[in-house]
């Protein structure tokens, strides 16, 4: 597999995908793996006789034509041919690997593309597998990383200088705030080039306006760089940190953040670094009663109680709270605590442990207050574990909130085993024909 990644953008046919420019296609199959398909946009002047920049994206949740959407406009202003896999999401490397396999070599064959300009870009695990493939690849100029930063596995990591250029795109209120900011600090140490965006947000693909500035750098546009970080920070100066803030000014050949009274900018960066300091303290101990809610993997254990009464108590205080830095604190918190619990209940489902895969989903349900998508989860786990009935009873729950695409139930390989169920075809029937 990592032989084929590695020679990924060698085949350079252009033959033309067979769809308009300037429209979203949300399903192409791919020639190379009929078992793959990927969402593409191409902009509304594209011709085969040119060749055109791409990025392509990495989906967490195998929600191929979000990114693609999201992103449209941003494409068609500068000229971007945007594709993201159907069949990647976080797990298996070697799955996702598999689904970037089919959607390069896909593209190369259908579509005009500049080589020079190949960008990886993806959210959450999707950036750490982009971030991954731009390490062991070598063929990417640069890597768009939304929300997260380096993979875990040190084959896949950056430890020493790369040639691609690097935008780190993510909330002040993600989970993962700080691993940017410490990633940041490496690339710096590396000499590499690097650019840190932070906006008023959380654990979510970032805002279009974050991904020009990120692309208007990487091409080296600096008069509407500096227009665009000027006008970011009009939009953000008050609800960031002060002291990324500061960061972008510095991005300005021209100060325009004026600092008025240094005494307050020294004592809010003072405050900002005591939450911080607060934050680790609170996440490692979150983090412990976590590891032990799945160890007891009860749905009646003290550690679970213990997390979800943290959670609801984090709630009230922010509520509460009137300092800026401490909700952004409570946020990173709970989206990490939500996170940590649907990724480990993941873990637990393809590990075949269904009590400790719902343990996780009954903390995620608590914190993160989404009783649909706990139904979708718990649908999942029941079709692996082949209890039809349970996976059945949550999944009509799930569908009757009529929030869940038919795409997604089809895309979805835990529920393969229920396609032939009369039950599974009459709920299918029921609430999407």
């Amino acid at each position: 597999m990592k032989a084929i990644i590695l020679t990924l953008f060698i085949v350079m046919c252009s033959t033309l995908i067979a769809q308009t420019p300037g429209q979203v296609i949300d399903t192409v199959a791919s020639e190379h793996d009929k078992s793959q398909s990927y969402a593409v946009y191409l902009p509304s002047n594209y011709t085969a006789d040119k060749k055109w920049p791409i990025i392509y994206f990495f989906e967490p949740a195998a929600r191929g034509s979000l990114p693609v959407v999201l992103y449209a406009k941003v494409a068609e202003e500068l000229g971007y041919i945007l594709a993201c896999t159907h069949n990647s999401r976080n797990g298996s490397y070697d799955n996702s690997f598999k689904a970037a396999d089919a959607l390069f070599l896909d593209t190369e064959k259908r579509l005009s593309i500049d080589f020079d300009r190949v960008i990886l870009s993806g959210f959450s695990g999707g950036s750490r597998l982009a971030l991954s493939i731009a390490v062991i690849s070598k063929a990417a100029y640069g890597v768009i990383g939304v929300g997260a930063a380096q993979p875990a596995v040190p084959a896949y990591m950056v430890l020493k200088k790369k040639d691609f250029k690097y935008a780190g795109l993510v909330g002040a209120r993600d989970m993962n705030y700080l691993e940017h900011k410490i990633f940041q600090s490496q690339m710096n140490t590396l000499e590499m080039d690097n650019l840190l965006l932070i906006s008023n947000f959380t654990h979510k693909w970032a805002d279009p306006i974050d991904l020009r500035i990120a692309l208007l750098w990487m091409e080296g546009d600096s008069i509407k760089f500096q227009e665009a970080v000027k006008a970011k920070i009009i939009a953000e100066r008050d609800s960031i940190p002060l002291s990324d803030i500061i960061a972008l000014d510095q991005l300005l050949k021209n100060e325009t953040f004026v600092i008025t009274d240094s005494k307050q900018v020294k004592k809010t960066l003072k405050e900002e670094s005591k939450v911080i300091k607060r934050e680790q303290l609170l996440k490692k101990i979150i983090s412990d009663s976590i590891n032990s809610a799945f160890d007891l993997s009860s749905l009646n254990n003290p550690s679970i109680n213990w997390v979800t009464r943290r959670a609801e108590k984090l709630k009230t205080q922010r509520a509460k709270s009137e300092n800026i830095q401490e909700k952004m604190m409570i946020d990173r918190l709970l989206n990490y605590m939500s996170a940590a619990c649907y990724e480990t209940s993941l873990q637990m489902k393809s590990q075949g442990f269904t009590k400790k895969a719902l343990v996780g989903i009954t903390i995620w349900e608590s914190v993160s207050g989404f009783p649909i998508y706990g139904h979708w989860l718990k649908a999942r786990v029941f079709a692996v574990e082949r209890d039809t009935p349970q996976a059945l009873k949550h999944l009509e729950a799930a569908l009757k909130s009529g929030k869940i695409k038919k795409e997604s139930v089809f895309r979805e390989p835990d529920f393969e085993g229920l396609y032939e169920d009369p039950r599974f075809k009459e709920l299918i029937e029921m609430y999407y024909n």
